[in-house]
């Protein structure tokens, strides 16, 4: 998951952001919105040329980079309305509408995009996302073979290609692909992640290996190095686990499950006082965290002090009464 992330990267190829739909605009009379002061020129130009289609599109970029998005879409539609073939203007309509939610205009206006760009990946990979996010895996994969088709391979067809495969519970045609894009791509954050991700929950030691070049790529990024940290847990390399874990607490303080790891690292190997001040500090950064209190309680039932477990049982059952080992733990502390 960011190399650069596959929702970036069509934002660079492109140089706009968001979500649309290409259904024409209606002819009717609507009200002229009042355009915010920092596109005043680009208005300024629309006044003196309004069948200009280029300074709609370039305005509506222009209120998208600001969040102005409802008067984004009514440029684009405009644009549209004025010259419908071009494939650019349909590609921020598709955007628009799907970050406004209407579904099915946006993928009819990123279909639209292919067919008036049929050499351009961008929005094959954007309508595949969109079908992939949908959960519309098998539509998702046919736009993706349309596009290796039509225009050939890349890295981020074959990482939707893995995803979906793992969506669909294919792990090992999901690795596969995955691998793929790293073939291609040494620099591919999210191919990294997701390899790391795989493997490791077959304990497989390669899943370090990819999780290891996501720090590579991005040393301060906690998603990474949680990953890293918790698969070295997971597989019993304590030491390394925690180094991780301290990387992640020095970038964010607040990060209550790395303290809540060091603090289980601990208990596994009977370093009950330790424990206990991690469980104290994952609390304080999440005071919702049930486990937290549960292994508090059972660091200090460990340590003799079943008054302070009891306490810390009933807090954690407070928070989850179907905490069924909670459950179990207070039964036998009280007798």
């Amino acid at each position: 998951m960011r190399n650069i992330s596959f929702y970036f990267l069509l934002l660079f190829f492109f140089g706009f952001t968001a979500c649309s739909d290409p259904i024409q605009p209606s002819d009717s009379a609507i009200e002229i919105p009042a355009y915010p002061e920092y596109v005043a020129e680009l208005s300024g130009q629309i006044s003196a040329n309004p069948e200009a289609s280029d300074l709609y599109y370039e305005r509506a970029q222009k209120l998208l980079e600001n969040g102005d998005d409802t008067l984004a879409l009514a440029d684009i539609k405009e644009a549209i309305r004025l010259k419908d073939d071009q494939g650019l203007y349909y590609f921020m309509y598709g955007n628009i509408a799907y970050k406004l939610n209407d579904i099915a205009d946006a993928q009819t206006a990123m279909r639209r995009a292919i067919d008036l760009l049929p050499q351009e990946k961008a929005p094959y990979l954007r309508l595949a996302r969109m079908q992939f996010d949908l959960k519309d895996f098998e539509s998702s994969n046919k736009t993706l073979e349309r596009l290796s088709k039509a225009i050939g391979e890349f890295p981020e067809s074959y990482f939707l290609f893995g995803l979906i495969k793992k969506e669909i519970g294919d792990t090992a045609s999901a690795i596969g692909n995955l691998q793929k894009v790293i073939a291609l791509d040494n620099d591919y954050y999210d191919a990294y992640m997701q390899l790391g991700l795989l493997l490791g929950a077959q304990k497989n030691k390669l899943g370090i290996d990819y999780l290891n070049n996501a720090v590579r790529l991005n040393p301060k990024s906690t998603e990474a190095l949680y990953a890293r940290g918790k698969l070295n847990q997971d597989m019993g390399f304590f030491k390394k686990a925690v180094e991780d874990y301290d990387q992640i607490i020095t970038l964010n303080p607040d990060y209550a499950a790395a303290y809540y790891n060091v603090g289980w690292i601990n208990f596994r190997v009977e370093k009950f006082e330790p424990a206990i001040e991690y469980f104290n500090k994952a609390i304080i950064a999440d005071e919702g965290y049930a486990d937290a209190y549960y292994m508090r309680g059972l660091s200090y039932q460990a340590y003799g002090n079943n008054t302070e477990a009891k306490r810390n049982y009933e807090a954690c059952l407070k928070l989850n009464p179907n905490h069924n080992l909670a459950k179990e733990m207070l039964a036998l502390v009280t007798g």
